[in-house]
């Protein structure tokens, strides 16, 4: 991708409230089959910036495929519903997109070019439905092109200001609590980064290992990482990349040559004059390699 592709970043902020509405009411306006309901996709409203999509030039494709499907012989597929939520606004109930947005844009573009279909297929969530539940509906309900790691760390920043804890989130997302501090890192790091890990210039793991190491000369160090990327014609940042990379290159390289000179070390005549503390270090660290020297490779792992 281009990387002067400049693209709108979802907020991680997201302080919307919803009042529970009429259900029984949407229900009796709309034709019915089982536990869905059939309904004119131009009376569902979308909640502005809900959506935790960034409309990169691959999703604009994905969802261009499937706006051709619709139009199709097949139409919409009734085992793709959409999930609403019925919120009660002033005097009337307003039908709201939780989960599907992709879908719902696609049917109404469909729709627009002529597709043969008027309904589709929503599942109406229950009124005990709140905002933490659907932000991790974001998530969870992406099955069919998941979330990326930009986009998940929105969906967690959000739940965090929702006073959320790390291992909450980890818990609603199915994610592990180290994975949800990273994504936490990435949410807030300088849009820079943000935008070199959203154009696929840079993975989101780099990104975290960066600002954790480097914190605030993130920035800096990435961008220079990606100007030596460019200058070899590469497109994405690797840790070939970054700082040090030669150095661990070079010391992996080394590190039998390294252990064998260490262990003459200790037989040399000298070093009985090293300090005690200086002794113990190495003897620890000679004992721990010699046994992974002659241990299996599993146990080794």
């Amino acid at each position: 991708m281009n990387a002067a592709v400049q693209l709108d970043i979802p907020s991680a902020t997201y302080d919307l409230e919803l009042v529970s509405g009429g259900i029984k009411k949407v229900k009796t306006e709309n034709r019915r089959a089982d536990a869905m309901s059939w309904m004119d996709p131009r009376k569902i409203q979308v909640m502005p910036g809900f959506n935790a999509r960034i409309r990169t030039p691959s999703y604009l494709q994905h969802l261009r495929d499937i706006v051709e499907s619709m139009k199709g012989e097949d139409g919409y597929l009734i085992d793709k519903p959409i999930s609403v939520f019925v919120a009660r606004e002033g005097d009337a109930d307003v039908v709201y997109a939780v989960g599907g947005h992709t879908r719902l844009e696609a049917a109404l573009t469909a729709i627009e070019e002529g597709a043969s279909f008027t309904e589709i297929p929503v599942v109406l969530l229950p009124k005990t439905t709140n905002m933490v539940d659907m932000t991790v509906d974001l998530y969870k309900g992406n099955t069919g092109r998941p979330l990326t790691p930009y986009e998940t760390a929105i969906v967690a920043k959000r739940l965090n200001r929702m006073e959320l804890s790390e291992s909450e989130i980890g818990r609603r997302l199915g994610l592990a609590q180290s994975h949800v501090n990273g994504l936490l890192l990435l949410a807030g790091a300088p849009r820079a980064i943000a935008t070199m890990v959203i154009n696929d210039e840079l993975s989101a793991s780099e990104a975290i290992n960066a600002l954790r190491k480097h914190g605030i000369r993130a920035v800096e160090i990435l961008q220079q990482a990606k100007a030596k990327a460019e200058a070899e014609g590469k497109t994405k940042v690797t840790a070939s990349h970054l700082p040090g990379a030669a150095f661990n290159k070079a010391v992996k390289r080394s590190a039998p040559l390294l252990f064998a000179a260490a262990k003459s070390i200790t037989q040399d005549p000298g070093y009985a004059g090293l300090s005690a503390e200086s002794r113990t270090k190495l003897d620890q660290l000679l004992s721990e390699l010699a046994a992974l020297e002659v241990a299996p490779d599993a146990a080794a792992a």
